[in-house]
């Protein structure tokens, strides 16, 4: 069954090189925060699939509710029609967010519920006869997924090189660099916001054009784990407010608990226009995304035909396993509990960083999402730092996610306990020792 065929799969985010390097592992099982492949061999998944597997891999009550609903309605589309489980979930979505939002558009990923959100951004100062504000501004550093709009505002400037030309009235501004910060009193001088202020100044005195979206992660994920001051997304706020820009949350992957809150812009005291959630939305079961809007953005862009939509969205599948998910969160404590086991995780990752400082430059994350970034002098002429580090961890039994050149993302699932914690504590000390 494993012998090479004419026609294979084409695996995301990896070329030849690093394919071969790290090995074929062929998963045929998943248990609680567990795989096993093809071999028998088992792992210990610290990265929850890519990031979104939030309630482990047997969950009973999401495979209970996918199994009903697909025995009841298993495929419907919300192009023209609902189905109940896709009413319930938008009014769940609309509870939890503290009915801030009065919309939501199901999509089927991350990348689709971000060009969605441009999109609307864009009919709703058009519809408005602003034609002028289409510029979308975001943070070097950011990630915002892999189709055209999604990349173009993507802060990563690597990814877009054999892409190019990408679309066109996209900009990057630097982000916050609370490290290097002048100001010594814990408080937030605002020099960064001024410095988003006179780049987005700049733009639009050189464009010709006004800024229509600043678009952001409240962590930022891809790029190493770095999670922005909650006084940066407050000015933000104040400063869209007063320019009459939307402002977008790119919550993908830290919406739906993964920082111990529903969502970490509200949590911040950020309030956006247009949230994007996906990944742990199904608990991983299903893919699925969403993008929450305030009343206004609905009504300005509803003026006239939104001609934006996808086959699968509001799939009742989905919508069945993202309710299933929500309600186990929301009913056992699961928010409070990711903030307490994301500590543990922490302070068991920083004493990995005392133990090593030559190997691992810093630890940064929030709840149960978290960055290792190693040193520099680990690199390997042949092969990235995290790359090596991932095949060592994948020798001990244990999965991470190789973010940039020289930082791994861990993303445990909701379900891990301290146990599991040391577990994964130890299995990686014995990946670093080996690195």
């Amino acid at each position: 069954m494993l012998d090479r065929k004419l026609c294979e799969t084409w695996h995301p985010w990896m070329n030849r090189a690093t394919e071969e390097f790290l090995g074929k592992v062929v998963l045929v099982e998943g248990k609680d925060h567990y795989l096993t492949d093809s071999r028998g061999k088992t792992y210990l998944d610290a990265a929850s699939g890519v990031w979104n597997v939030s309630m482990g891999y047997s969950d009973p009550a999401i495979r209970r509710a996918i199994s009903e609903q697909l025995n009841s309605l298993p495929v419907a589309s919300s192009v023209g029609y609902s189905n109940k489980p896709e009413i319930e979930l938008s009014g769940l979505l609309g509870e939890i967010s503290g009915f801030l939002y009065s919309h939501v558009f199901y999509a089927s990923g991350g990348s689709e519920a971000v060009e969605t959100a441009l999109k609307m951004a864009r009919q709703y100062f058009w519809d408005a006869e602003s034609t002028d504000k289409c510029v979308f501004v975001s943070l070097a550093g950011s990630y915002h997924g892999s189709t055209y709009g999604a990349l173009s505002i993507t802060g990563l400037r690597e990814d877009k090189g054999a892409f190019g030309p990408v679309v066109p009235e996209c900009y990057l501004v630097e982000g916050p660099d609370c490290d290097s910060c002048v100001n010594v009193q814990g408080e937030c001088c605002g020099a960064c916001i001024n410095r988003v202020a006179d780049a987005i100044d700049t733009i639009e005195s050189t464009s010709n054009k006004k800024v229509a979206g600043f678009i952001f992660e409240p962590i930022m994920g891809a790029f190493g784990v770095f999670p922005l001051p909650d006084p940066y997304l407050r000015a933000v706020a104040t400063m869209c407010r007063v320019r009459d820009i939307l402002l977008i949350a790119d919550e993908i992957a830290t919406g739906i608990g993964r920082t111990g809150a529903w969502f970490a812009a509200l949590e911040a005291g950020c309030a956006p226009d247009i949230i994007c959630i996906g990944k742990g939305l199904t608990g991983g079961y299903f893919p699925m995304s969403a993008v929450l809007c305030k009343e206004a953005v609905y009504t300005n862009v509803n003026r006239n035909f939104f001609d934006h939509g996808f086959t699968a969205s509001g799939h009742p599948l989905g919508c069945a396993a993202a309710l299933a998910t929500i309600h186990q969160i929301r009913h056992n404590g699961i928010l409070n509990y990711v903030s307490i086991i994301g500590e543990y995780l922490g302070d068991g990752l920083r004493s990995l960083q005392t133990d090593w400082p030559d190997k691992i430059r810093a630890v940064t994350g929030k709840g149960l999402m978290w960055g290792v970034s190693l040193s520099p002098s680990r690199q390997n002429v042949n092969f990235r730092s995290s790359e090596r580090l991932t095949y060592l961890c994948r020798i001990v039994g244990l999965i991470v996610f190789p973010n940039t050149d020289e930082s791994i993302a861990l993303f445990p699932s909701f379900t891990f306990t301290e146990t599991t914690v040391d577990e994964l504590i130890s299995k990686l000390r014995r990946a670093i020792s080996l690195f």
